[in-house]
């Protein structure tokens, strides 16, 4: 289930030669979306991949670089290339769904748009699609393209990206992005002083920097610049060098084997190279021992009444910034664990073998209870479990952790990532899936990385999904249920599998409909589709967590 909010804006604005007094309908909907054209005459349908940018497989998806919307002069070619990043480095397809105008192309090798109008074309509205996909995840915009008179020239864009903020030593990449009506190429360039170091790529506008030692503390004010030949645009940018600061992380729970070594060094993050002195607050364990110089713990317990007990240690880490003392302070938790239990010979229970997937123990849907089980190192105990979208899995094991600690996994399918852990240093380890992100089959795994042999209980239940709650606006899932919405609604709202929401704005034929919707991919993806009395359909089909569509 996800949430949205709806935006509508009606105003005034250019004929589109597509629209007619009547009801115009849009709707969000997930899985199947149609992307609509410019002329009316050719549909594209592609299958959109849900949960957002991340494939079953763990493949990421493309995005495409913005192309904003383009105003086309009469009699001067509009020119541009559409540019997408794979974060996997994929090999990439790139395409355009709608009616191309006349004189129009698009060359998928070079990826390069390019139309002349001429001047039958006068006031001509195209609405096209550009995709890319990597074969299995794509990212969409749709681009509205106007015909105008080749008058005077349009001036780009630059979009502000807003304060930066950049530790010394460490390099700032910051990308200037920027669209031109025109489609006119462009050029970047800094007006006044650059920080030293600085970098500017005239052609992509990537702008780099490296600030030293010596710049901690610095505020820069840099006046990025975009220009088309004939005309410019530019944005003032803050670059913000933050201080360099001394830092002692939380050291994890740690454990030790009687008449084993622990051995571990303080978390320091120390940037600037400061002089730093160690120390211990209080008192070690008997047989422990501080190296100061490098800041050091190592500890064999061979007191065996610890067995089964926890030992706290306080850390002192000061130092001199500035003239200004700084002390930190942190604590380690050590538990102590019996020694290993040479060939101990490893005792089946009654579900064995269930080392791999392919002879997991089957869970049903009434659940699972059991208890006396045992897992020894390198025997892992695996579980599988059918669960349907939305369905809710809790898993709980009991152990005795001064024994054996134990973890617990659980994968989709035969996925090399875990959806979830739990690796805690406690009695029990515990996993809970909310929802269930798609059908399929679930795999539990029990395992151990220590020698030995160690008993656990495991309960394992499915829960049903919740029913979908409704909004303030359902029914509204067919058209003839469809809210009726004016100039300027906004609305929040809620969205679940199977349950379109539907909106019809009343419209006369010139006007322009802005709609918009934005939600939070991580809960899922949201495509938006407006349907036009006459049947054309425009659909922004996109992998972000925003979606809009003009018409």
């Amino acid at each position: 289930m996800g949430c949205l909010a709806l935006v509508w804006a009606v105003g005034c604005g250019g004929d589109d030669g597509g629209s007619s007094d009547g009801d115009t309908t849009g709707g969000t909907t997930g899985g199947t979306s149609t992307s609509g054209t410019g002329g009316g005459t050719s549909n594209s349908t592609s299958n959109s991949t849900s949960g957002g940018t991340t494939g079953g497989s763990g493949n990421r998806a493309p995005t495409l670089d913005k192309i904003g919307s383009k105003r086309a002069r009469l009699g001067r070619e509009l020119a541009f290339e559409v540019m997408a990043e794979d974060p996997d480095g994929d090999r990439l397809s790139f395409s355009v769904f709608g009616e191309l105008p006349e004189g129009a192309k698009f060359d998928k090798p070079t990826r390069r748009f390019t139309w002349t109008p001429s001047p039958s074309q006068l006031g001509q509205l195209v609405i096209l699609t550009f995709a890319v996909s990597d074969g299995d995840l794509e990212d969409r915009e749709t681009v509205q393209m106007t015909v105008v008179e080749g008058g005077d020239n349009s001036p780009p864009e630059l979009l502000n990206p807003g304060d930066q903020i950049v530790r010394a030593g460490e390099t700032l990449e910051l990308q200037l992005e920027a669209t031109d009506p025109d489609g006119d190429a462009l050029q970047f360039s800094i007006d006044g002083p650059a920080p030293a170091s600085g970098a500017l790529d005239p052609e992509t506008g990537l702008f780099t920097w490296t600030p030293t030692l010596d710049d901690q503390g610095a505020s820069l004010r840099v006046l990025f610049v975009v220009s088309d030949g004939q005309a410019q645009d530019d944005a003032l940018v803050r670059l913000v060098v933050s201080e360099l600061e001394l830092t002692l992380g939380e050291i994890d729970a740690q454990q030790v084997r009687l008449n084993e070594e622990l051995r571990f060094a303080l978390p320091i993050d120390n940037p600037a190279g400061l002089a730093v002195a160690c120390s211990v607050v209080g008192q070690l364990p008997s047989g422990a021992s501080f190296d100061p110089s490098s800041c050091t713990f190592a500890w064999t317990p061979t007191d065996a009444a610890l067995v089964g007990q926890s030992v706290e240690v306080g850390f002192q880490v000061e130092a001199d910034e500035g003239g200004e003392p700084v002390v930190l302070i942190t604590t380690a938790t050590i538990a102590i664990l019996p020694p290993e239990q040479m060939n101990d010979p490893c005792t089946e229970d009654p579900f064995e073998p269930n080392d791999f997937i392919e002879d997991a123990t089957t869970v049903t849907s009434d659940g699972f209870l059991e208890t006396g089980l045992t897992v020894c190192e390198g025997d892992w105990d695996v579980y599988r479990v059918e669960l349907t979208q939305g369905q809710q899995l809790d898993v709980l094991a009991l152990f005795e952790h001064a024994q054996k600690d134990l973890d617990i996994d659980l994968y989709l399918g035969d996925a090399e990532t875990p959806l979830l852990t739990s690796w805690s240093v406690t009695d029990n380890e515990q996993i809970t899936l909310a929802e269930a992100p798609e059908d399929g089959t679930y795999y539990i795994e029990v395992y151990s990385l220590q020698a030995g042999q160690a008993q656990y209980d495991i309960s394992i239940e499915i829960q049903e999904s919740s029913a979908c709650a409704d909004d303030a606006n359902e029914p509204n899932n067919s058209p003839e249920a469809a809210t009726s919405v004016a100039d300027g609604f906004e609305s929040e709202a809620i969205i679940c599998p199977d349950n379109p929401d539907l909106y019809r704005a009343r419209l006369s034929q010139g006007q322009l409909l802005r709609t918009t919707i934005i939600f939070d991919g991580r809960e899922g993806d949201l495509d938006l589709r407006v349907t036009s009395p006459s049947g054309m359909t425009w659909s922004s089909a996109g992998v972000r967590d925003i979606e809009e569509v003009i018409v």
